[in-house]
């Protein structure tokens, strides 16, 4: 079961996605704050961060620059899911390292579900093709 952070700061949203998530099959911890995301990634080891931008504490470029940062987070997928989506924004998400970015109000919880494991799907193609 493929393991996924999700980093959200408004509680509805955040519980109904992770529910649709957790039906889809994956094991999901949800973080409404800054801070609490960067304690997760060390101690929930996810294999996939869902980040919004707009955060209180620490926000999600801030949060995405540390995991870049850090030797053993580097390479750890960050999908930005976002209604915060200025262009200004969004280039400062991918100059950060964002591995795709999302704007919540253009896609549908299915759609999103499906970008995550067709993500899943290639990284397990990948690892089955270098065994």
């Amino acid at each position: 079961m493929h393991k996924i952070l999700y980093v959200e700061d408004e509680t509805i949203i955040a519980e109904v996605y992770k529910r649709m998530l957790e039906h889809a099959g994956f094991n999901v911890e949800v973080a409404s704050d800054g801070y609490r995301a960067l304690e997760l990634v060390s101690v929930f080891e996810p294999e996939l961060i869902l980040l919004d931008l707009m955060l209180p504490g620490i926000d999600g470029v801030e949060i995405l620059k540390t995991i870049r940062s850090n030797e053993k987070t580097k390479s750890l997928p960050v999908f930005i899911f976002s209604n915060a989506m200025s262009r200004e924004l969004v280039q400062q998400a991918w100059d950060a390292g964002a591995t795709k970015c999302f704007t919540k109000a253009d896609w549908t919880p299915k759609e999103l579900i499906s970008a995550i494991k067709a993500h899943f799907k290639d990284i397990d193609n990948s690892q089955q093709l270098t065994q």
